[in-house]
């Protein structure tokens, strides 16, 4: 549930109090109508009817096996260390604030690249695994401030950053 932590109690006088909190996602995972939320800790749980929280969207291939209504850590470790690391990056993303403002959405494809969508531009970042944000981001950030002002914005279609060192554009 939703519920991270209750507490119900009785006043001397006959008042019951009680204090809920909620666990606040970090990350949304779509996986085609069966969508679910990840907090801090990786604790898996449902979408909520009523409201939508304002967290990064990650759709595609995802390697997490979850059922519709699953509320839980993952099941296997290969799935807690992957969503590990896919909340250390949405951290990272939020710290930075620039990605978190400036990416719209991930996708996981089939082989396990992340791709950046970004809100404004056609290109798509292929990210790939979700480690060495900080190089990553680097060789993203270079992208933005030396090619981009000089080929022109819709110039490529991807811009793989996975690989160290490189920036490689696909038109």
């Amino acid at each position: 549930s939703a519920i991270l932590k209750a507490e119900a109690y009785t006043t001397p006088d006959g008042y019951l109090n009680v204090k809920i909190r909620q666990r606040e996602p970090v990350v949304r995972f779509q996986e085609d109508n069966n969508g679910y939320y990840a907090d801090e800790k990786g604790f898996l749980f449902p979408l909520q009817r009523n409201y939508t929280s304002m967290v990064p969207i990650i759709d595609g291939a995802l390697p997490l096996n979850i059922e519709r209504g699953y509320k839980g850590e993952p099941k296997t470790e290969a799935e807690k260390k992957w969503l590990s690391k896919v909340i250390d990056l949405v951290n990272y993303m939020k710290d930075s604030k620039i990605w978190a403002e400036n990416i719209s959405q991930i996708t996981v494809r089939d082989n396990g690249d992340l791709v950046m969508i970004p809100r404004l531009g056609k290109e798509l970042f292929i990210f790939g695994p979700p480690t060495d944000f900080e190089q990553k981001f680097d060789r993203l950030s270079r992208y933005y401030t030396t090619i981009l002002p000089e080929k022109g914005n819709g110039c490529y279609s991807t811009v793989n950053i996975k690989y160290n060192g490189q920036i490689v554009c696909r038109k």
